[in-house]
C-alpha cells in the first residue's frame, strides 16, 4: 500500500487533481482506514471527472461503512446510471433494504402572502358559568382554578 500510495501521489505531483490519480489515492487511504482522506479524494477525483464509477464506488463503500444506507442507495444508483452492469453497484444496491435512496421528487413549497386564520371566541353568559360550577360542586370540587381572565359573567357566577 505505501508504494502505491507513493505512485499516486507522484503523479498527482506531475499532473495536480488528475481524475484516475486522485481515485487511486482514494482507495489506498480506504484500505488503510482513513476514511476523511479517502473522501476528500474521491469528492476531487468526482470535480475533474463527475462519470468517475470508480469514484462513485468509493464514496459508496464510504458510506457503507459508515452505514449511512442512503447514501450508499444514492452513489450506487448514480454508478448504475452511468453503468448500468456494473456488478459492484447491483452487488451494493441488493444489500440496501427497500425505501432507502434518493427522495422522492416533490414540488416547491409555494407560502402564500398572507395567512388568514379564521377563528372566533364566545364566552359562555353567566347562567352556563353558574351551571358549570354547581355541577362541580356535585362531583365535590371546592376549588376552581383558572389560568386565564375570564370575561365578568364568570366572576357573577362564582360570586353567587
Amino acid at each position: 500500500m505505501a508504494a502505491a500510495e507513493e505512485a499516486f501521489r507522484a503523479a498527482l505531483e506531475r499532473c495536480p487533481g488528475h481524475s484516475g490519480a486522485e481515485t487511486g489515492l482514494g482507495y489506498v487511504s480506504l484500505r488503510d482506514g482513513n476514511t476523511t482522506v479517502a473522501d476528500e479524494a474521491f469528492r476531487i477525483a468526482l470535480a475533474a471527472n463527475p462519470e468517475n464509477t470508480d469514484a462513485l464506488i468509493g464514496l459508496g463503500l464510504i458510506a457503507w461503512r459508515m452505514d449511512d444506507l442512503r447514501e450508499v442507495a444514492l452513489r450506487f444508483g448514480e454508478v448504475r446510471e452511468l453503468d448500468p452492469d456494473n456488478a459492484t453497484a447491483a452487488e451494493y444496491l441488493a444489500r440496501v433494504p427497500e425505501g432507502y435512496g434518493p427522495a422522492p421528487e416533490r414540488p416547491s413549497l409555494v407560502l402564500p402572502d398572507t395567512v388568514v386564520y379564521p377563528s372566533r371566541v364566545e364566552f359562555p353568559d353567566s347562567a352556563v358559568y353558574a351551571g358549570w360550577i354547581a355541577e362541580m360542586a356535585e362531583m365535590g370540587a371546592n376549588t376552581i382554578r383558572v389560568y386565564t381572565i375570564h370575561p365578568p359573567d364568570f366572576y357573577r357566577a362564582v360570586e353567587a
